[in-house]
């Protein structure tokens, strides 16, 4: 019994052993532990064949087994779950597959830091916690050798890496904590591993135009008058800076919604001006179509709608002169149009654009004191623009005596450059001044006729007198007629989506301008060099000298002038500016002939006072030639001159077509000018200008002149 029990004791003891020297053995024949990462520590190694089982692989651009992602898709740490330091579970959706080199073991290359810096193949990733698995190479197990630095720094294939330590073959005690102050030590050299493709970085195919995002509407709502300027729903300044249509009964092309977007997105828009003639060619109280009038006007407000732009209902009177011709039709357009749109509070009606023909300012606010109240009924809080006398230029008058009993009145203002200059412009302010709210709601950059030569100095001036007193403002006009103050080319025939190269000079330099403004940045005023490229306000290259020498593809308004012969001269108180427009034309007459041959300029002295006569442009419309002309009279004497007079013999008949800063009586072929009040007294070494547009049927060839001081 007792041997018995000795021998179980023995065996159990045997077992006991073999079980201790089995363990031992174990521990014995066991590597060392794999240690746990830590966050900060770069490993760096060689993607080439036969890595080393604890070096880190970022995969070999020309190793074998799965193909890396060399895209540049951003991963937002949105899209990637936070990654543990240690040893990581496999998961596909943070594993980023590199080029791998072959027989490579056990842990992935590094992680990408949260800076979203690049890893091998040119993949971006970004990780809020700081760590991020990289490509992983075939076969490869275990932990990941290291992770790169919270800052972003590439590790190996020129990867930077942050250490806190700087060794990457040390093996970390503990997982430290972050210390965003501490200035991380620079890494070994690593193995040198060819950098990963560069992935370049996507330039944006176009310049952001304007600088808030959402459409203008969106921004600023329904617009309102405070005291002279503008004011939106933020109860802030707020300008609109537009482009005026031509007459959309003869350019209904332009009224489309990817033509409004071009203007609004590329150029910087945030106003459209719908001008609808009244009494010219096909108006709508001259025999044009009213339903599709009305029509075109309805499409171009839903299109500026759509857009979040704001658009102008413009009754746009002109051969008609009084505004009152017109009254009854007038009444019922605006008292359909303010009931269509009596909800949309991005609509402007204009009553009556352009009074002329010694229509005075009385007329005119008899005229608005009807249709206004017509508008309100409607539309209580809608801006209404006001037209002024002499083609919206003697805006002293409303200034002196505005419209009483209603918010929200603006009045009209207009100019072309090379015409009107500092008189106007001190006309201009001086109503602000006065208090009264005025709108541009039509400008050129060239002439009074429309054509002539660009003055971009003179309309640099202007859009920085506009600017600084809050005056909005549109230029005239979206088409492509062959006109200098056309914005289009005229053999352009795209109705949207138009390149520099589509865009005449005027066309040209108001996108730019456009453009600079909307980035936030105002330019210069003049720059005497680049014409048609410049972006500052101002410039002395005339551009397009005539604009009338087109091909006739403009329909029927392709080469006349008579229709929107562009303005009475600087604060002229009388002349002409009739409608040279030929009714009987239809719209497939090809009424552009050419331009006339420049005749030579014509002299005249009389004591002190002298006077030069230029030939400045002219077209022909197909039955008669129209000639532009401007005259200097220059006081050369030591004393004031107390009057002027001017007599054109043009040796033929004609007909004024219209006239600027002068007082104009035909007799037989001659053509004799005074002065008005504010260019009546010349001072000594002072000199004035005047013009005028006539239209023969004959072709001039020669001209001469007389002058005379005082009362002669």
């Amino acid at each position: 019994m007792n041997n018995k029990k000795l021998s179980i004791v023995i065996i159990v003891a045997l077992v006991l052993l073999a079980g201790a020297g089995g363990f031992i053995f174990g521990k014995l024949s066991a590597g060392p532990k794999a240690p746990a990462d830590e966050a900060g520590v770069s490993v760096t190694g060689s993607a080439n064949e036969n890595t080393s089982s604890n070096g880190s692989s970022n995969g070999s651009s020309n190793g074998s087994g799965t193909e890396g992602i060399t895209d540049s898709t951003a991963v937002s740490s949105a899209d990637v779950p936070e990654i543990q330091t240690g040893t990581p579970a496999a998961d596909p959706g943070e594993t980023k597959a590199g080029e791998a080199g072959t027989n490579e073991t056990d842990n992935p290359g590094r992680a990408a830091g949260k800076d979203s810096s690049q890893i091998a193949g040119g993949e971006k990733t970004a990780d809020s916690t700081g760590d991020h698995t990289a490509e992983t190479g075939a076969n490869e197990t275990g932990n990941p050798g290291g992770t790169a630095g919270t800052d972003g720094s590439e590790t190996a294939g020129g990867e930077k890496a942050a250490d806190g330590t700087g060794d990457p073959t040390v093996t970390p005690t503990g997982i430290p904590a972050a210390d965003p102050t501490k200035t991380p030590t620079k890494a070994p050299a690593p193995t040198a591993v060819p950098a990963p493709t560069a992935v370049p970085t996507p330039v944006p195919t176009k310049a952001p135009v304007v600088a808030e995002t959402g459409t203008p509407f969106e921004n600023h709502g329904k617009l309102k008058v405070k005291g002279t300027k503008l004011v939106d729903k933020n109860n802030e300044a707020y300008m609109l800076r537009g482009i005026s249509t031509h007459g959309i009964a003869w350019f209904p092309d332009y009224v489309n919604k990817e033509s409004f977007r071009t203007l609004r997105d590329d150029w910087g828009a945030n106003c459209i001006r719908l001008a609808m003639y009244t009494a010219e060619y096909n108006g709508y109280c001259s025999g044009g179509n009213k339903d599709d009038l009305k029509k075109l006007v309805a499409n171009g407000v839903k299109y500026a709608t759509e857009l979040g732009m704001y658009v102008i209902i413009d009754w746009h009177i002109l051969s008609d002169s009084d505004p009152r011709t017109n009254q009854a039709e007038a009444l019922k357009f605006f008292e359909e149009m303010s009931k269509k749109y009596a909800d949309s509070g991005n609509v402007i009606y204009e009553i009556c654009n352009e009074p002329n023909g010694g229509t005075g300012w009385s007329q005119i606010k008899d005229y608005a004191e009807k249709v206004i109240p017509v508008i309100r009924k409607n539309a209580p809080d809608a801006i209404i623009v006001v037209g002024t006398p002499t083609w919206s230029q003697e805006v002293d008058k409303p200034a002196a005596d505005p419209v009483k009993g209603y918010d929200n009145i603006m009045y009209t203002i207009h100019f072309y450059a090379a015409t009107h200059k500092d008189d106007l412009r001190k006309r201009m302010q001086n109503a602000v001044n006065a208090g009264i709210a005025l709108f541009c709601t039509e400008f050129g950059t060239c002439d009074a006729s429309g054509s002539g030569g660009n003055d971009f100095t003179e309309a640099g001036k202007w859009i920085d007198a506009m600017e600084n007193a809050g005056v909005s403002y549109c230029i005239w006009n979206l088409s492509n007629k062959s006109e200098t103050s056309a914005l289009i080319q005229s053999s352009c025939n795209k109705t949207s989506g138009w390149k520099e190269s589509d865009l005449s000079a005027s066309g040209k330099w108001y996108r730019k301008l456009l453009r600079s403004l909307t980035s936030g940045s105002l330019v210069s005023d003049g720059d005497s060099k680049t014409g048609e490229e410049t972006g500052n306000h101002g410039d002395d290259s005339q551009g397009e000298k005539t604009g009338n020498s087109g091909d006739g593809t403009q329909g029927e308004d392709s080469g006349r002038n008579g229709d929107d012969s562009r303005k009475e001269g600087s604060d002229s108180n009388t002349g002409n500016r009739e409608n040279d427009r030929d009714d009987s034309q239809n719209n497939d007459h090809n009424d552009n002939n050419g331009s006339p041959d420049t005749l030579a300029p014509a002299e005249a002295r009389k004591g002190k006072i002298s006077a030069r006569l230029t030939h400045t442009g002219g077209w022909n419309d197909g039955s008669s030639t129209f000639y532009q002309f401007t005259i200097n009279i220059e006081n050369t004497g030591n004393d004031q001159i107390p009057g002027w007079k001017v007599t054109v013999d043009l040796g033929k008949e004609y007909a004024l077509s219209q006239s600027w800063n002068g007082v104009y009586e035909e007799k037989g072929s001659k053509l004799v000018i005074g002065p008005v009040d504010y260019n009546s007294t010349i001072a000594a070494g002072q000199k004035t200008e005047a013009g005028f547009i006539i239209s023969c049927t004959q072709t001039l060839s020669s001209i001469s002149i007389s002058v005379n001081a005082g009362s002669e």
